[in-house]
C-alpha cells in the first residue's frame, strides 16, 4: 500500500511530467488526459491519478469537462490577452526586487544562463529551445527572493506554453539571450527603470510572436482548437 508520503512524491512526479510535456507542445490544447494511462504508467492507483489531475485543473492547465473527461487546457484569446499582461506586471515586480539585491555568485549564475542560450539557439532542436526559454526567468524570479512571486510566474508560463501552441506564429518564441544580458547589465547598474523597460521590450518580443487577431469569444476559440488539433466529422 502506497503510504502518504509516496503517493505525495508521485502526484508531484505527474504533475511536474504533464506540465512539462504541455510546455514542450507533446502534450496539445484539447489533448484528452486519461487517468488510466497515468496510473498505469507511474504504477499508482487511478484516484492518485485523479488528484494529480485535480491538481493541474486548479493551476488551470488542465480543464474537466462534465460527461467527457479532461482536457489539456485551450485558452481562449481574451484569456491569453490576460495571461500575458499578468506576465508583464510580475516580471516588473521580479526586476524592482532584483535591482540592487542580487549578489555576484547570482549575477554570475544568470549569466551563464544566457551562455547556455547561446549554445541551444546555434543547434536546431526546437524541443530543446522550448524547453530551455523559461529558465532564466524563473532562476532570476528565484533569486529576486520572493517565491510567491517565482511561483505565480510558473504558473503563468506554464498556462502561457498553451497559448503559444495554439496562437503562436513562428515556431518558437524569440526569448532571446542578448536581451537577457542587456536586463542584467541593467540590473548590476542599478538602474531600475531601465532594466524594468528592458524587460517589457523584451516580453513584448515575445508576445509579437502570437497572433490574436481572431474571433474573441470561446466559441471560435474551441472551433480554432478543434480545427488545428481533430478532424471535422
Amino acid at each position: 500500500m502506497i503510504d502518504d508520503n509516496t503517493s505525495t512524491d508521485v502526484t508531484h512526479r505527474i504533475c511536474a511530467a504533464l506540465t512539462q510535456a504541455m510546455a514542450e507542445g507533446a502534450l496539445n490544447p484539447g489533448m484528452k488526459i486519461l487517468d488510466d494511462v497515468i496510473a498505469g504508467h507511474f504504477g499508482v492507483s487511478r484516484t492518485v491519478a485523479r488528484g494529480a489531475i485535480a491538481i493541474l485543473e486548479r493551476e488551470r492547465l488542465i480543464d474537466r469537462k462534465r460527461n467527457r473527461g479532461a482536457f489539456v487546457a485551450a485558452p481562449t484569446i481574451s484569456e491569453a490577452e490576460y495571461l500575458l499582461e499578468a506576465r508583464r506586471i510580475v516580471e516588473c515586480a521580479i526586476v524592482d526586487r532584483a535591482v540592487g539585491t542580487l549578489s555576484d555568485q547570482e549575477m554570475d549564475r544568470l549569466e551563464a544562463l544566457t551562455v547556455e542560450e547561446d549554445a541551444i539557439h546555434a543547434g536546431s532542436d526546437n524541443k530543446a529551445i522550448r524547453r530551455n526559454s523559461g529558465n532564466f526567468h524563473l532562476e532570476l524570479a528565484r533569486v529576486a527572493g520572493n517565491m510567491v512571486l517565482h511561483d505565480i510566474l510558473q504558473n503563468l508560463m506554464a498556462r502561457l506554453s498553451l497559448v503559444a501552441a495554439l496562437y503562436e506564429s513562428r515556431s518558437v518564441s524569440c526569448c532571446g539571450s542578448n536581451e537577457h544580458r542587456a536586463i542584467l547589465a541593467a540590473i548590476r547598474d542599478g538602474d531600475r527603470p531601465a532594466a524594468q523597460n528592458l524587460m517589457l521590450e523584451h516580453l513584448q518580443g515575445i508576445e509579437a510572436s502570437l497572433d490574436l487577431e481572431g474571433g474573441r469569444d470561446d466559441k471560435n476559440s474551441l472551433s480554432a482548437v478543434l480545427a488545428k488539433f481533430a478532424p471535422a466529422g
